[in-house]
């Protein structure tokens, strides 16, 4: 898996301790489209930080196949303070959702400003403290252990009124 580098688009890259920067190609093809320092008319971005890549995330998460990143500051600001504080935080992080709606193979797009999946309005919870990006691509990894759990919990009978085969969404995530 190619790795996030240090810099897109002219725009530093800053990692959490906990990330391992490694992603899909379609994720970094997003991120490459989406992010430059004039990303944002009126503004320039000169870093944001990637609070979660392809780490700790369980399925169904896509962080879990490198298809999904997290970005929770902006210029060094934290999103979650400073977001409905700071015109140049609110007008980065507005402007780069709105942006991420072009990127090639985007699924999703949750953050304060836009939640939406597949280019749909979306209710989601969370994402006020920091913007979710996530791409579709190979997620079978995924899908392959929620089935696997669905059986197993079947079999022992931990399901009341299990369905006679795994929901739709689990086989299509």
């Amino acid at each position: 898996m190619p790795k996030i580098p240090n810099k897109i688009g002219g725009v530093t890259m800053e990692f959490a301790s906990s990330v391992t920067n490694e992603v899909t190609q379609d994720m970094l093809d997003a991120l490459t489209a989406t992010i430059s320092t004039s990303a944002v008319s009126g503004e320039t971005i000169e870093k944001l930080w990637i609070s979660s890549a392809k780490d700790s995330h369980k399925c169904p998460s896509r962080h879990v196949t490198g298809n999904g990143v997290d970005i929770s500051r902006v210029n060094g600001k934290y999103i979650s303070s400073d977001y409905e504080t700071d015109a140049s935080v609110k007008s980065i992080v507005d402007g780069l959702q709105t942006s991420f709606e072009n990127a090639p193979k985007r699924r999703e797009n949750f953050g304060p400003s836009i939640k939406k999946k597949l280019g749909k309005d979306h209710a989601v919870s969370g994402h006020k403290d920091h913007f979710h990006w996530s791409v579709d691509g190979d997620h079978s990894a995924c899908s392959k252990s929620l089935i696997e759990r669905f059986f197993d919990l079947f079999r022992r009978n931990e399901l009341q009124n299990p369905p006679s085969e795994p929901p739709a969404e689990i086989c299509n995530l």
